[in-house]
């Protein structure tokens, strides 16, 4: 794989935004996603001038911005009372992203529930339709992560958005909570898949998309979380990553890969597998 389409989210490290870059690019990626909402770096604190000079500081690295990572809160967008403070902050986002010339901006939104008649349905299909409009504007493609539903349900509810709405497809995340094969995913989001997540991870047992958010907002000590599923190092969980590359190449996905680590001791070692892994595929 090319280098330029090798990208690290910078977050991954742990050591802070300008660390985190310069080590992204030490190790030989060609772009970084930047994490923007709940850190130092969001649209309140960097004004145009300072999103110019980080900009400038990337591009002095031999960089460029994959996208950015705009997650608001596990509850994402699927109360409307909330969404009324909530999109106003999102649209910032897309500016940011805009100002950073990435042409992606990702982020959770909350579980999208399997019946249309849902009235939450209503409310995340209503919010994401106003950020593909206001992305389309801005020339910035809006990523729904890919885990929380399955492929089929977020499938019939981006094809109902937009065209500047399609997915950022994380296959671990797929395996890891729904146990969705991201192979399958990856053909069925053909044409709609504008970031991806280069992650590994297995799922011990099923729990549900539900029981995992509500624990991250109210902690149950009856759940441990790594009983029933965990990110892994790049081959050493269940997802085939040479062949979902395979897929996306096959759906002719020209984007960027980016390489995620949440979790483990060593986060810089198991990122720098990951990138000598994806130059030899």
């Amino acid at each position: 794989m090319d280098q330029k389409r090798i990208s690290i989210f910078s977050d991954s490290f742990r050591i802070g935004l300008l660390p985190g870059i310069a080590k992204s690019a030490e190790l030989g990626a060609g772009a970084v996603q930047l994490y923007t909402e709940g850190t130092a770096l969001n649209p309140q604190s960097y004004d145009h001038l300072r999103r110019k000079e980080l900009l400038s500081y990337v591009h002095g690295l031999g960089l460029k911005v994959s996208s950015i990572c705009a997650d608001l809160d596990h509850v994402g967008l699927s109360d409307a009372g909330e969404n009324i403070r909530k999109l106003p902050r999102f649209m910032k986002q897309i500016d940011m992203a805009a100002d950073f010339e990435c042409a992606t901006i990702s982020s959770q939104i909350g579980i999208i529930p399997q019946e249309e008649q849902d009235p939450v349905y209503r409310v995340l299909l209503d919010a994401v339709g106003q950020i593909g409009v206001y992305a389309q504007h801005r020339g910035v493609r809006f990523a729904i992560e890919t885990g929380p539903e399955t492929p089929q349900v977020l499938h019939r509810f981006i094809a109902q958005l937009p065209q500047s709405v399609g997915v950022n497809l994380d296959p671990a995340n797929l395996v890891m909570i729904t146990g969705a094969d991201p192979i399958a995913a990856t053909q069925l989001f053909a044409g709609r898949i504008y970031h991806v997540h280069v992650k590994d991870g297995k799922m011990f047992k099923p729990v549900g998309a539900q029981t995992i958010y509500r624990y991250m907002t109210h902690p149950d000590s009856s759940l441990r979380l790594d009983e029933c599923y965990l990110e892994l190092p790049l081959g050493k969980g269940d997802v085939n990553i040479k062949a979902w590359v395979a897929k996306l190449r096959e759906t002719g996905y020209e984007g960027y890969y980016t390489i995620e680590r949440k979790n483990g001791e060593n986060p810089e070692r198991d990122v720098r597998m990951a990138v000598n892994f994806l130059r030899g595929v």
